[in-house]
């Protein structure tokens, strides 16, 4: 058996000497060329992307999202309808306000029921009203009045869109200074 595997050594020494002295005398077989190829990417690939020491990840502990439910999922749908006329646009978001966050603006401004920004509930509910009141304000705001020729009518529309910024901002903004 050790003769076998000295005979094995010796031919691979041959081999070795043989493929060194091609390459050395720019003379090499396209098996040269492929061995030379493969041995150049394995070295490579060792020295490039496998690690020496193994890499020891930092895993930062983070706090679990909590999901919450939405009751009404009709707080997210669109707020009015785009082909309404003008007055009807500002009665649609005067009605929304009136029907669907009003009671939850008066809920949250209660001075019994005392404002903690460290409740998670009380500040989400705090940030949501904030945000669906901006939204109903920009709906009032892209009530567009330049087009009407009718004084009257573009009086009335423009007093009635004033009106209803009004009484939206009469809760924006003390929902905003819970913040503070």
């Amino acid at each position: 058996m050790s003769a076998f595997i000295d005979n094995v050594i010796d031919k691979l020494n041959q081999e070795a000497v043989s493929f060194y002295s091609r390459i050395v005398n720019n003379n090499p077989t396209d098996t040269d060329k492929i061995i030379g190829t493969i041995s150049c990417v394995s070295i490579l690939y060792y020295f490039l992307f496998i690690p020496s020491t193994p890499k020891v990840k930092k895993t930062i502990p983070r706090k679990p999202y909590a999901r919450k439910k939405l009751v009404n999922n009709d707080k997210f749908s669109a707020l009015i309808d785009k082909t309404l006329q003008n007055e009807d646009k500002i009665n649609a978001v005067v009605n929304k306000f009136k029907t669907t966050f009003e009671k939850d603006c008066i809920k949250l401004l209660d001075p019994e029921n005392k404002y903690n920004s460290n409740d998670d509930k009380m500040v989400y509910q705090q940030k949501f009203l904030g945000e669906m009141l901006m939204k109903l304000l920009l709906e009032l705001d892209a009530v567009d009045v330049s087009e009407i020729e009718d004084v009257e009518r573009k009086q009335n529309i423009k007093q009635m869109r004033k009106d209803g910024i009004k009484l939206i901002q009469g809760y924006l903004k003390p929902i905003d200074a819970l913040k503070k």
